[in-house]
Order: C-alpha cells, then structure tokens, then sequence
C-alpha cells in the first residue's frame, strides 16, 4: 500500500511539474518564436516607447480622437464597426478642424474586413485610426493616455 502511494505521489507531482511548467514554457518559446510580435502583445512602439496594442481597446481622451466601444462583452475591444466610426466623423473633424471628407477617408482606409471573407464584420480598429488622424499632421486637444 505504501509503494502504491509512493508511486501515486511521484506521478502526481511529475504530472504536476510537466503540466504546470514543462508545457507552458515549452508553448510560450514556441510561440515567440513562430509569432515574436504576436507573442509580446502586438505592442505598438512610436519614438521608441510603446503607443499601444493592436489588440487591446485603448483609452482616448479629447474629442480630437475616435472612441472605441463603451460597451462590450470583454471591455477591451479594440474596434468598432464601420458605421459607428462614420458617426463619429463629424465630431472628430470639428475638435481637428479638418475637412469631414478627409477624416471619412481616413476611416475607409482603416476598414478591415472579414476574416478569411466569412467569419466576422467589418470592423475598424480605433487605434490604427487614431494614429493615422495624427500622422495626418492636424493638432488637435487631447492625448493618446488619459
């Protein structure tokens, strides 16, 4: 009964040990190996200091800026559909004094569609709008943290 018991624990913690460390390590190397941006977040670095995720919903503050979704299932998506940037337009383009033309053009340029053409909507991923609005090279209040 004792060697039993032995050999129970034994296996127990062995399990343990590959399950609990082994694994994970080994499929956290392998990713970083096989996806390197993917791996560390998808970071977005400008003048050499991270910006922001192209995963991660960002917050936004001033009305110079697209604001993604208040309401989601995760609180941290970081896009919103076509119509609901589009909508926004008139805002944004009044707070940068732009042309609304010129920023509905920014936003159909930020489009993304479908994955593989079926799975999904049409979406628009905030901070790769919001980025573009500031490569556009207009100021405008506000700041990219709050």
């Amino acid at each position: 009964m004792v060697a039993s018991l032995r050999a129970f624990l034994i296996l127990g913690m062995t399990l343990a040990f590959v399950t609990g460390v082994v694994y994970p390590w080994g499929v956290t190397r392998l990713a970083g190996l096989l996806f390197p941006r993917q791996a560390q977040g998808s970071l977005v670095v400008q003048d050499g200091r991270p910006t922001g995720s192209w995963l991660i919903a960002q917050p936004w503050s001033g009305e110079g800026f697209f604001q993604s979704r208040g309401v989601s299932a995760s609180g941290v998506d970081p896009h919103i559909t076509p119509a609901a940037a589009l909508a926004q337009v008139p805002a944004v383009a009044r707070a940068r004094g732009m042309d609304p033309a010129i920023v509905e053009s920014l936003v159909n340029a930020a489009r993304e569609p479908r994955e593989a053409g079926v799975f999904g909507v049409p979406r628009v991923n905030v901070l790769r709008l919001n980025l573009s609005l500031k490569d556009a090279g207009v100021a405008a209040e506000g700041s990219v943290r709050p």
